[in-house]
C-alpha cells in the first residue's frame, strides 16, 4: 500500500521538471534537498542544468500545487461546499 500523496511528491517532479514562473521569494520551506519547489542558487549557478539563471524559478509541478491549493479554497467558497461529511 502507498499512498497517492506519497506517488504525487515523488513522481510529478521528475514528470513536470519544466520551469514555468518566476517567483521573488525562495518557496523551499522544508529543509533539506528533497523538496523544493523553486531553484535554489547552486542549480542557478550550474550553467547546463534546467534551472540555468534562474534563481527561484517555479517548477510546473510545483505551480500546479499552488495554484490547485489557493483556488480550491475560492471555489468551494464561491459552491458553498466543504471537505465535512
Amino acid at each position: 500500500f502507498v499512498p497517492l500523496i506519497l506517488i504525487f511528491y515523488l513522481v510529478l517532479p521528475v514528470l513536470f521538471s519544466h520551469i514555468v514562473a518566476l517567483s521573488p521569494i525562495s518557496l523551499n520551506i522544508i529543509p533539506g534537498d528533497f523538496f523544493h519547489l523553486t531553484c535554489t542558487a547552486a542549480q542557478a549557478a550550474e550553467p547546463d542544468g534546467i534551472c540555468a539563471q534562474k534563481e527561484n524559478a517555479l517548477y510546473l509541478w510545483a505551480w500546479y500545487f499552488l495554484s490547485s491549493i489557493a483556488f480550491s479554497g475560492i471555489i468551494m467558497k464561491l459552491t458553498k461546499t466543504s471537505m465535512s461529511p
